[in-house]
Parts: C-alpha cells; structure tokens; sequence
C-alpha cells in the first residue's frame, strides 16, 4: 500500500470511529443502510435505488426526505413498468423547472399529483417527471441505457477506470433531471460507487483524499472547488474499498465485501460532515 493511501485510511477509520461513538443513532443508519445493498444488480434493483434520488437533488437532506415520502402514496412507485405506461404520462410543455411547465396527462399521475399537499412532489413537479424519466429509460431496451444498464448487471461492481464514463453516460441516457452526482447517488444505494454531494466532498478534502487539495480549507472554499475533485473523491474512495474490513456489515466477502465497504463509507462522509464533525485529522 502507497504511503498516501495508508494515511487517508488511517484518517478515515477514525472518522468512522468517530461517527460510530458519537453519534449512535446516525449509525445505526449506517447498519441498517449496508443491510439493505443487494447482492446482485438488476433492472428492478437499479429502479429501487434511484425512484427517489431526484427528490434529493438541489435541496437540503430534509426536503428531499420529505419529497421523497410521497412515492409512499401510490403502489405504482413499485415498479417502473407502471410508471412508464401512458396512464403516467407527463408532458414537459416549457423550459425551466417550474411547475408550470409540466402538464399531467395520464390518468394516474394526475389523481396522484392531486392527492398530494404542498410541498412535496407537488411542489416539485419536474422531479416526478425526471422519476419517470428514469422508468422511461429502464423500460425501453432500445436505448442507450440499455447497454449500461447490461454492463453493471453482468458486473455487479463498477472498476475506478469505469465509474466516472459509466455516471455520466447514465445521466445523459436518463434525461431531464439526472446529472452524474444523481446517477452516483443511485449506484451508492447498490455498493457500486459514493455520492460526492456537498457533504462527501467537505469529509473527503478533508481526510485528504484530493491530492492536491488543502484540507483546512473553510467549508466555503471546499464548496466553490471545481467538480473535478468528486470524482478523485470517488476513485478514492473505490481503491480504499479493497483495504477497509467494514464493520456495520459483517461476514461480507469478495465484490460484495467492497459493496458493503462503499456503502459504508458512503455513509460515513456524508455524516462526518453533516453531524459537524468533521475537521482536518
């Protein structure tokens, strides 16, 4: 191991530490999370995962929970077959993100958007259209999608060299709504990769996993940084998976072993950050 990688890890099992004594609660988040990592990767599995992360995009941890909580009214949520059926479907009539740029065709989503309260997807109407998007894309075994989609189900993992082509050319296959941090934050939820959110990114400076980044940046400077350090972030982050025993998931083995550690991990520097914990070690 180079002798970088072997202070990075060493800085991170403390933050792990750290998180896990401190804050008991938020790992218990953590264990309940790595439990829920399937040991496989299928079409199902990739629409589980990401049904919801457009809720979370540009907005707080809270709201998007809160936005996310509305996929809870209708069963249809359970299968992207449905939600890619005509009596789903969504017209987007303008530019921009406003409401009123979205118009509710099928039967289904307008009872659905309809029996909402504000604030949530009601609020947010292109993210329900970029939900469908998604089930859109999983759904037509003619597209682009197609090909990426059969890459990581026959994988099941992601190698360093794959990930960063592989996020950006799902978002772009996805559409509206789905940028490469939202396509990261789906393939987190399955062990494949981390998502370098604002959070990631302050605990990886900050456990020195950029290069050539400071990290006694202030949380500001961290946040004006060029995107490309996110991805340094996740490659990191991929190379340590192959060293780190993970301890909210034990028995792991193999590929699924580095599942469980990226999840972990994921986790980890998102909490490390958010829970006001984090600082140069």
């Amino acid at each position: 191991m180079d002798q970088q990688l072997n202070s990075i890890l060493t800085k991170y099992l403390s933050a792990r530490d750290q998180l896990r004594l401190e804050k008991p609660t938020e790992w218990l988040h953590v264990i309940e999370l790595c439990k829920k990592v399937p040991k496989t990767i299928d079409r199902q599995a990739l629409w589980i995962s990401g049904r919801d992360k457009p809720c979370y995009s540009n907005i707080t941890v809270a709201g998007g929970v809160r936005i996310a909580q509305d996929l809870r009214v209708s069963a249809d949520f359970l299968s992207f077959e449905k939600i890619a059926s005509d009596s789903w479907k969504i017209v987007k009539t303008g530019k921009g993100r406003g409401n009123s740029n979205f118009e509710f065709i099928g039967k289904s989503a307008k009872k659905f958007i309809g029996s909402l309260n504000r604030g949530g997807l009601s609020s947010y109407r292109w993210k329900l259209f970029s939900i469908r998007e998604l089930a859109l894309a999983l759904n037509d075994k003619s597209n682009g999608i197609d090909e990426l989609v059969d890459a990581l189900v026959s994988k099941n993992i992601l190698s360093i060299e794959e990930i960063e082509p592989w996020t950006k050319a799902f978002a772009k296959c996805a559409g509206f709504g789905w940028g490469y941090i939202t396509a990261n934050h789906m393939v987190a939820d399955l062990g494949v990769s981390i998502k370098p959110d604002i959070h990631v990114r302050r605990s990886g400076v900050r456990l020195g996993m950029t290069s050539y980044i400071s990290p006694l940046l202030s949380d500001k400077q961290i946040d004006d940084l060029p995107e490309k350090i996110d991805f340094e972030i996740v490659r990191t982050a991929i190379k340590l998976s192959k060293i780190i025993e993970p301890i909210a998931l034990k028995g792991a083995t193999g590929t699924f072993k580095n599942k469980i550690v990226l999840r972990e991990m994921d986790k980890v520097l998102m909490e490390w950050s958010r829970q006001g914990l984090s600082k140069p070690i």
